[in-house]
């Protein structure tokens, strides 16, 4: 289950398996703003049934091999949700793991997919490989993990480890002639790694093209500075509610390994010039 916006917690791990594949009632009946997050073939059954496009519930859809065949099948399903479902691409930390979760040829999965469906949105992946859908933002949620439960404070390593997983992304040189170049995050750089840079097409001209960039414009009226100028210096983030305050940030795991790598080789040094 994936919380609203602006909630904070961890993800909720069911207690038993009946959980994650309750009927729908059994969710609308709890009352509150709800997304469950589709992972299995049975979800997608029991979560968008025949008479509930108007239901409350929102559904995002893993885009994983276990469920490729059964999205194709319910084509005509997503088409009459389509106001509720939306289609998440997942990203993995090891790209070995990457390589054995993520659908073969995703963009010809997709492809297919929006002709049997609808213009469903999708996020965690850039335009060029989901040609006839339209990219958004992934919903947000915020890990209990990404923060020390000592201090409240953000763990770097913690958030490290989300920024390679989550936030990873690379382009193609070829990517500077896309007409949504400037409001591109790129492939996460994993599906990269195995699929090759030469999946990333750049939308030039076409229906397909014109309908990206008129997305792209949607969702950032004014190119982000961090795609078009670079990220900013960032100050220290704030700890969570009734924790003291950081007196600076902390060291830099990368920079601390560089350190110690230098005073090894001036070590060395110094032991050979004595010898």
């Amino acid at each position: 289950m994936w919380l609203p916006p602006r909630s904070v917690s961890a993800r909720p791990r069911p207690p038993c398996a009946d959980r994650r594949q309750r009927p729908l009632a059994d969710w609308e009946a709890l009352g509150v703003e709800l997304t469950l997050v589709a992972t299995r073939p049975e979800q997608i059954a029991a979560w968008l049934p025949e008479g509930s496009e108007s239901s409350p519930v929102r559904v995002v859809v893993e885009l994983t091999k276990p469920l490729a065949q059964t999205l194709l099948a319910s084509g005509p399903a997503l088409a009459a949700h389509q106001a509720r479902v939306h289609l998440h691409q997942p990203s993995y930390e090891h790209v070995t793991k990457a390589r054995t979760a993520d659908i073969e040829d995703l963009r010809g999965f997709l492809t297919e997919l929006a002709t049997r469906s609808a213009e469903l949105s999708i996020s965690g992946v850039p335009a060029c490989l989901a040609p006839g859908l339209r990219v958004t933002d992934p919903p947000l949620i915020l890990a209990a993990h990404l923060f020390e439960a000592e201090s409240g404070r953000l763990s770097i390593r913690e958030v490290a480890e989300y920024h390679v997983e989550e936030r990873y992304a690379a382009k193609s040189l070829r990517c500077r002639s896309c007409r949504v170049e400037s409001r591109c995050h790129g492939a996460h750089i994993n599906y990269v790694r195995y699929a090759g840079l030469a999946t990333l097409q750049p939308l030039v001209e076409g229906e397909l093209a014109a309908r990206a960039e008129v997305h792209a414009l949607e969702r950032y009226p004014e190119p982000p500075p961090r795609l078009a100028q670079g990220a900013p210096a960032l100050g220290v983030a704030p700890s969570l509610p009734g924790f003291a305050q950081p007196d600076g940030a902390p060291p830099d795991p990368l920079a601390v390994i560089a350190e110690q790598q230098l005073l090894k080789k001036a070590r060395r040094r110094a032991q050979a010039a004595n010898t």
